[in-house]
């Protein structure tokens, strides 16, 4: 019984300490560039710590740098990405505050994109974890295969917003849960289009 409790709680300290590295590694890149290194590293870290056979004596720092150096390359398209959600959110905002007739409009179609780019980018790491192949085409893949897989999109959008409403009520609790609960959520819920071609 007590070997469960330690198990237990010796995964819950490794998972608060992903949080901690993917926050500290996500600030180093100054998170515009480093979003895809940071949050597939992220993904992979969990993954790797929910197999059985992984090693107990490895300390989440290595495993974490591991998988960011990995994917460090990939920072244009981070900025990319990045600069698309700056834009949708700054543009929310102004909206929010204008009194055209067509501000409505134009905000669902900024929450419109703001949904899509947030799913492609979930998709696009969590391939990009999976397969490897040119990025340009992974994103192609992942674009398909959000649109093909509605019904997880649907569920993975469903665990942002949960989490996204976490950090406006408690915003410390999301710094220190928020990242392993998106890298568990999403693993799991995608876990079936990994070996997909």
């Amino acid at each position: 019984m007590n070997s469960h409790i330690y198990a237990f709680f010796n995964t819950l300290y490794k998972y608060f300490q992903v949080s901690f590295y993917f926050w500290l590694f996500l600030l180093k890149g100054a998170i515009i560039y480093s979003l895809i290194p940071a949050f597939t590293a992220l993904l992979l870290t969990v993954k790797e710590l929910h197999n059985e056979g992984a090693d107990e004596e490895k300390h989440v720092k290595d495993i974490f740098t591991k998988h960011f150096n990995l994917f460090n390359q990939y920072k244009f398209v981070s900025f990319v990405f990045s600069i698309i959600v700056i834009t949708s959110f700054s543009s929310l905002y102004l909206l929010n505050r204008s009194t055209s007739p067509y501000a409505l409009m134009l905000t669902i179609l900024v929450i419109y994109t703001l949904v899509m780019t947030v799913l492609l980018f979930t998709y696009t790491i969590f391939y990009l974890m999976n397969q490897h192949v040119e990025i340009r085409q992974m994103i192609m893949i992942s674009f398909v295969s959000m649109i093909r897989n509605f019904a997880k999109s649907i569920m993975v959008l469903i665990f942002i917003i949960v989490l996204l409403i976490l950090a406006y009520y408690n915003f410390l609790l999301f710094i220190i849960v928020g990242p392993f609960l998106y890298a568990i959520s999403v693993n799991g819920t995608l876990r079936s289009l990994a070996t997909e071609k």
